[in-house]
């Protein structure tokens, strides 16, 4: 593991970037951060106290992808699309398999992280039906206390770091071997990736069950000309109400196309799209990770 570090260590200071084999893909559609370093990939829990006789765990997998600029959390499926978006001779059935995936997943990571970027600056973009929003923020956003405690995830040793963000108040355990200030969510500005994160009710977890070099070619970020830019603490105020209600809290003023799309007979076949953007039906409710 020392010699993986010490390797990952070098890479940052010398600003060596990985060569990735020349691809094709849509540079009208993305724009290309950075290249990548390294993956983490990261299991994301809410317990949901739906019923106290049959609680419900709801499970995403998502992924940090970490560059020498900057970095991106986001669901492991839109993860995927990049990857495809990057790769030519790519058929389309399979692009549309992950993009149907993507749609039919009862739990679907939405919001796009983008760590340091711009540089300074942490971006986050996320759905409220019909619209895609994004905001800016500090890129480290979050004012951590750290700790002498310790713990091991994913192999590695991790030091404890506690703060309040969002309403919440959170555990954070990261790896000072991987000398970068980024991980899940918006947890950054500490001395080492953050590789576990839990809030003080035990509602949201995140934890690191792997840790690899990247072979992607590219961080990328889609170019949306319908992106509305407001500012955080109105997306969340906005977002938090929409979502205990969202079929009822569309304006209809709003609608200029709905489209129900039926894949099978499951609650998780039946998607709904607003203005060509997916209306999410959350079967557990919503518990958001920002309160304020």
């Amino acid at each position: 593991m020392r010699n993986a570090v010490s390797v990952f260590a070098i890479l940052l200071v010398a600003g060596f970037l990985p060569q990735a084999a020349a691809q094709e893909f849509d540079d009208n559609q993305f724009e290309v951060l950075s290249e990548p370093l390294y993956e983490c990939i990261y299991s994301y829990r809410i317990n949901v106290a739906k019923d106290a006789d049959a609680p419900v765990t709801e499970v995403y997998n998502t992924l940090l992808q970490v560059g020498s600029s900057c970095a991106k959390f986001c669901d492991y499926t839109t993860y995927w699309i990049d990857s495809l978006a990057q790769r030519a001779n790519v058929q389309d059935s399979i692009r549309k398999e992950y993009m149907d995936k993507k749609n039919r997943s009862l739990y679907h990571f939405d919001a796009e992280i983008y760590q340091n970027y711009p540089q300074g600056k942490m971006t986050t973009v996320d759905i409220m039906a019909p619209n895609i929003f994004t905001y800016q923020e500090a890129a480290f956003p979050v004012q951590w206390e750290l700790t002498q405690d310790t713990t091991t995830v994913c192999g590695y040793v991790c030091n404890k770091a506690v703060a309040e963000y969002g309403g919440r108040k959170w555990t954070a355990w990261y790896a000072a071997d991987i000398p970068v200030p980024y991980g899940p969510w918006k947890f950054t500005g500490l001395p080492g990736l953050v590789l576990a994160a839990t809030d003080s009710e035990g509602i949201h977890s995140f934890t690191a069950i792997s840790f690899r070099k990247s072979d992607g070619i590219g961080i990328l970020k889609e170019k949306n000309a319908r992106l509305v830019t407001t500012d955080r603490s109105k997306f969340i105020k906005n977002k938090n109400s929409f979502e205990q209600d969202p079929m009822n809290n569309i304006p209809i003023e709003a609608i200029s196309q709905m489209e129900v799309v039926k894949y099978g007979p499951g609650p998780q076949d039946n998607n709904i799209f607003i203005n060509g953007v997916r209306l999410r039906i959350r079967p557990n409710g919503y518990l958001p990770l920002e309160l304020k």
